[in-house]
């Protein structure tokens, strides 16, 4: 068990050193691609935390639709911006709890196995990442509602990645049809 905590203690170093290596070489870099370079480090390196949302994909889509009228298309424009401001902060909160975090997760993992094998009770470890990402989700339901708001049904429905933010259905009614509808 030992070795295997040791072997935590030495992964985490590595990410460390990567972290640095990206800070280093992101100095490195001219202003026009240091922030992109950092982007996709990140992401490769952090997926839970940099992983694109279904939000984005639908904000981004909403984004890039140029038939909406001017007036549309610019208040689009400003609730995606504010949505990147936000989802930069939260993703950057979620990253630091997974550094935080992360390697406790994994010496506890070690210690259920020691227990398992020692007939022992396990414990269950609960990750103060997992709140945050279900905050990201939660603000990205927000924005996702505030677009709906501008947008007529159809034009929301349009966009790539909208069905998921569908309204469920109740069970039982055919689309179309409603509860005092004729057979």
């Amino acid at each position: 068990i030992e070795r295997k905590l040791e072997l935590i203690g030495a992964r985490v170093k590595v990410r460390e050193a990567n972290d640095r290596g990206i800070d280093r070489i992101a100095s490195a870099l001219p202003e026009g691609i240091r922030d992109s370079f950092i982007q996709d480090a990140l992401m490769r390196a952090y997926p839970t935390a940099y992983r694109r949302t279904p939000a984005q994909r639908v904000l981004d889509a909403a984004a890039a639709n140029t038939t909406y009228p001017a007036d549309i298309q610019e208040a689009i424009r400003r609730l995606v911006a504010e949505y990147y401001v936000e989802l930069d902060s939260a993703n950057a909160a979620i990253l630091q709890s997974i550094q935080r975090n992360e390697p406790e997760r994994e010496r506890e993992k070690v210690r259920n196995r020691q227990r398992k094998l020692n007939g022992e009770e396990t414990v269950k470890y609960v990750s103060p990442t997992k709140d945050l990402i279900a905050a990201r989700k939660e603000l990205g339901v927000r924005y996702i509602e505030r677009l709906r708001e501008l947008l007529s049904p159809e034009q929301f429905n349009d966009l790539d990645g909208a069905r998921r933010f569908a309204p469920p259905t109740q069970p039982g009614l055919i689309p179309g049809e409603g509860l005092g509808a004729p057979n």
